[in-house]
């Protein structure tokens, strides 16, 4: 009981949010959704969507097994478990649940941090290609520049990660050992080699799997695509699978869909919010049996390839000092 009083919040505050804003979500199913065709399409969309999370759970676990050294099933099971807050919770604030789970997990922020900053790039970096193919054929709307410019950004942010923040660390410490080196400065110097060495591992694990994390994150999105097209004909009553070219239209105001863009959207956030609750439970009920077992430890050691930095003895030259802290770096 009392390591499941560590986890109280992978139950209480999924059902907290559930209870405020699932109620709010149950009439907001658009009245131009057909009896007829719209529930075997919007079953099928359920689906899809839910393939597509199984797909970013694998992703995800891809990314943080190695970065946290934790099991891929625990990882798994802790995206399910976080997947409703993230979609209830507006502006993807409910992230901020999955990054308390993991801190909690890892015992530090740092890489927490930079699984999902990895996550959200690769996610950039797809949403950016279909925005440049749209660009091409002319038909990008508008309204999405400031979100093509927010996914570049995020984009930036994770591409510098990993290759200017690890050599900008170094020099740091380089800088901090050579003027402000003393008993004080221990802690920084350590904190700084933490997170140099947690985006080598970061680095390592993107270049090793960045062909299947790509891949997925490819198949994440062309899902994501495919469930609203699957909603499409469920408010039109058609018969038909829409394409992309549909899709376009239905996210276009003034298409000839009934009230196209809100309509839309309102149904697809319904049909997520459905999937996902479906399989919650079983999920975090999976969690909190692995990570409340006696013997599961939150983080098992990690081997660091370069040895801390060490402090020399105050007595000896201050040239010797700098060389001993220039090995160890």
């Amino acid at each position: 009981m009392a390591r499941l009083g560590r986890y109280w919040t992978a139950i209480a505050i999924p059902l907290l949010l559930i209870a405020l804003v699932l109620p709010t979500r149950l009439d907001m199913v658009p009245e131009g959704v057909e009896r007829t065709a719209g529930p075997p399409y919007l079953a099928a969309a359920a689906l899809v969507y839910l393939f597509a999370h199984v797909l970013r759970a694998a992703r995800f676990s891809l990314i943080a097994a190695r970065i946290v050294p934790l099991r891929m099933r625990t990882m798994g099971m802790l995206y399910f478990n976080a997947a409703p807050v993230s979609l209830l919770v507006p502006f993807k604030l409910g992230e901020l649940y999955r990054l308390q789970q993991l801190v909690m997990l890892a015992g530090n922020i740092v890489r927490p941090l930079l699984i999902l900053l990895l996550e959200k790039a690769f996610d950039a970096f797809v949403l950016l290609v279909a925005l440049a193919i749209l660009v091409g054929t002319g038909t990008l709307p508008s309204a999405l520049y400031p979100l093509s410019f927010m996914l570049l950004l995020l984009l930036a942010a994770g591409v510098a990660t990993l290759t200017v923040l690890r050599p900008a660390l170094g020099s740091i410490q380089q800088y901090i050992v050579e003027v402000h080196f003393s008993s004080r400065s221990l802690k920084v110097l350590r904190f700084l080699d933490f997170m140099r060495h947690s985006t080598e591992i970061a680095k390592a694990c993107i270049k090793g799997n960045l062909g299947s994390v790509l891949c997925l994150s490819v198949m994440i999105w062309m899902l994501e695509a495919l469930t609203l097209s699957l909603i499409v004909p469920a408010m039109t009553g058609g018969t038909t699978l829409l394409a992309v070219s549909s899709l376009s239209l239905s996210l276009t105001p003034g298409s000839g869909l009934p009230g196209a863009s809100s309509d839309l959207v309102l149904t697809y956030g319904v049909i997520a919010t459905a999937s996902l609750l479906f399989v919650w439970p079983f999920a975090t009920l999976a969690y909190l049996q692995q990570v409340t077992q006696p013997d599961w430890r939150p983080l098992r050691p990690v081997v660091l390839d370069t040895p801390p930095v060490r402090l020399a003895a105050f007595a000896e030259p201050r040239s010797l000092r700098l060389h001993v802290a220039r090995k160890s770096l």
